[in-house]
């Protein structure tokens, strides 16, 4: 039966890492104690892009009687823009008269998916069990020595909903998280560690160290944008139309590479 005793060891490591406060906290297994975590998406670094098109400039303008102005100048963004001109889907979808001057789409504004992230908020630490569980050294009882070992974790993010979540908006979150997760969501990170453990008391014989992948659930926001280039030619590109305002809050679990431990009596 395997039980978990107080940490006693010290622990060196090549890197060094933020300490962190974590939202709501569930262990997985019980049995093993996490000593060390890697998180390479604590280095995300928003995409931004010019004009700076941010989620309070997309607007819908009202008329007297309530409805939404289709008045292409009350979208003009003015200044060194006044030809670029923002408004949320609904007005979009609701005046004719945009869509038909718009209607010749030419790019996507903020990267290859049309997705710019807005922010992240961990909301759960160690949401998921740990797996991907790989021994990695161990130390005897009375014994105190000295380890180095090169590790590899690999694992994919995992979506709430995934079902309900397009592909293109997968993709910018993922890769957004840091080099080490790929568009598709697969993710390996390889650390190389040197510890200085010391074995369990009486009556537990060997103290086995393991690395594993584990997960934090993230809830993080994005914005969807395309732009749209206006008639009659479809070279006109005079008069730029940006539709903004699709909005969306997406959960999601994100692997990370930790090593552990836990006491056998055998």
């Amino acid at each position: 039966m395997k039980k978990i005793l107080p940490l006693l060891f010290a622990l060196t490591l090549f890197f060094t890492f933020p300490v962190t406060t974590f939202a709501t906290q569930t262990q997985y297994p019980e049995d093993y104690v996490t000593v060390k975590e890697f998180k390479s998406y604590d280095s995300f670094v928003k995409n931004d892009t010019k004009p700076n098109l941010t989620k309070k400039e997309s607007k819908i303008v009202y008329n007297a009687n309530g409805a939404i102005s289709c008045n292409l100048d009350d979208y003009s963004l003015g200044g060194n823009y006044s030809n670029w001109f923002l408004m949320s889907k609904p007005v979009y979808d609701a005046c004719s008269n945009i869509r038909n001057q718009f209607k010749y789409y030419i790019g996507i504004l903020f990267g290859s998916k049309g997705v710019k992230v807005t922010g992240k908020t961990l909301i759960e630490y160690n949401s998921k069990p740990f797996t991907n569980q790989q021994h990695i050294f161990s130390v005897l009882n009375g014994q105190t020595i000295t380890k180095t070992k090169t590790v590899t974790n690999s694992g994919s993010t995992e979506y709430s909903n995934s079902s309900q979540v397009s592909v293109a908006l997968k993709e910018a979150i993922n890769v957004s998280f840091g080099s080490n997760y790929r568009e598709t969501g697969s993710w390996s990170e390889t650390n190389t560690i040197t510890m200085t453990i010391t074995g369990p008391n009486d009556p537990y014989v060997r103290r086995d160290y393991y690395s594993a992948t584990g997960f934090d659930k993230f809830r993080v926001n994005t914005t969807e944008v395309g732009i749209y280039y206006s008639t009659p030619t479809q070279t006109d590109t005079t008069k730029i139309l940006s539709l903004s305002g699709i909005e969306r809050t997406t959960e999601v679990h994100v692997p990370k590479q930790v090593i552990q431990y836990n006491n056998s009596l055998e």
